[in-house]
């Protein structure tokens, strides 16, 4: 065994004008000597945990560069030198369990504990809920892999539920089940749910299920337990259709003045501004003065009513005339549209 002899001397002063000297001396004959040995437990630092596949880099705490350290491990992984003296080691781990790595230098030993998993492969377990319209939403769910991703492989889901592929959702192009994923991607399912216009149906579900992950990649990957995606969706009337009262408004001498009309939205604007375009014609429109901004009407999020506004001159009466408000058309999302039937407003002028 090394030791490191340290003797001490008594200390004295000497005061030479106003200088203090210190000074010490050291003597192997001295009575005071002090031995000290190393201990004989090395510090092994790097990770205590990892994934099947990763490479590791394990070094010595306190490295003596004159000494050399010789490592082992358990089988299922493999150290690489990566130092003069190996005090630097690369492991690499092909199988997951429990590993005890050591290190000795021949006089002390080091041992650190290493836990090793497979990269668990799932979809996200919550559910997805949807209330959806006319408008075709797409829906993405997420591959995840505990540990990111290692090399190419594909992956293959199924799907089941109360809905019909063609019918009520269809696989987003680029999707269909096996997908090809390459290493440090964002691999994902992608879904476009096709509601009905008409439908008022309860809520119903959809489950996509992981079923297989290949190739294997040496047992880098497993399926978790749970590996379905439930996408709960229900139907609900949010069109955003314009209408016009189409009852003819009927007048005569002395009706001039100003006439209000209602324009509806059958649900009030989201958060895209809805805007309702309309015309104005007829024998008579030029003696009618639209108030506001002519030929469109604005709805903002929360608004389901606006109004055309039209001032009627003594002029629009001298002769037995019709005026026509015509809804042409709704623009600011797929949900808004003109009812058919529901989209022309007649003044009727008849002078007696």
């Amino acid at each position: 065994m090394k030791y490191l002899n340290i003797k001490f001397k008594p200390l004295y002063a000497l005061v030479v004008g106003s200088i203090l000297v210190l000074t010490t001396s050291c003597n192997d004959e001295d009575k005071n000597a002090i031995e000290y040995a190393p201990g004989n437990t090395l510090t092994i630092s790097g990770s205590s945990s990892a994934y099947v596949g990763d490479t590791e880099e394990y070094y010595m705490v306190m490295n003596i560069k004159e000494t050399d350290y010789t490592w082992s491990i358990d089988a299922g992984a493999s150290i690489t030198e990566d130092s003069d003296n190996d005090a630097y080691v690369d492991v690499n781990f092909t199988q997951d369990g429990s590993y005890m790595l050591s290190v000795t230098n021949g006089t002390a030993d080091g041992d650190k504990s290493i836990s090793i998993s497979q990269r668990q492969v799932s979809f996200e377990t919550d559910s997805i809920f949807k209330i959806e319209s006319i408008e075709n939403d797409t829906i993405t769910i997420p591959l995840q892999i505990g540990g990111g991703f290692r090399g190419d492989f594909d992956y293959a889901y199924s799907i089941s539920g109360d809905l019909t592929e063609g019918v009520d959702y269809q696989i987003a192009p680029g999707y269909a089940s096996p997908i090809s994923a390459e290493a440090d991607s964002l691999a994902e399912v992608r879904i476009i749910m096709l509601p009905e216009e008409d439908s008022d149906a309860d809520t119903v579900s959809l489950i996509v299920t992981l079923n297989s992950v290949t190739p294997d990649l040496t047992g880098e990957y497993f399926l978790t337990d749970t590996l379905d995606k439930v996408i709960k969706y229900s139907i609900a009337n949010d069109l955003k259709i314009a209408s016009i009262d189409t009852t003819t408004l009927e007048l005569t001498d002395g009706d001039e003045g100003q006439y209000d009309f209602p324009v509806t939205l059958a649900n009030p604007a989201g958060s895209s501004d809805i805007t309702v375009t309309y015309s104005v014609t007829g024998a008579g429109f030029v003696d009618a003065t639209v108030t506001g901004t002519s030929g469109q009407l604005v709805f903002e999020e929360g608004e389901s009513e606006k109004t055309i506004s039209l001032v009627l001159n003594s002029n629009a009466f001298t002769a037995d005339q019709t005026i026509n408000i015509s809804l042409t058309g709704a623009t600011g999302s797929a949900e808004a549209s003109v009812d058919a039937d529901l989209d022309t407003k007649d003044i009727v002028i008849d002078v007696e």
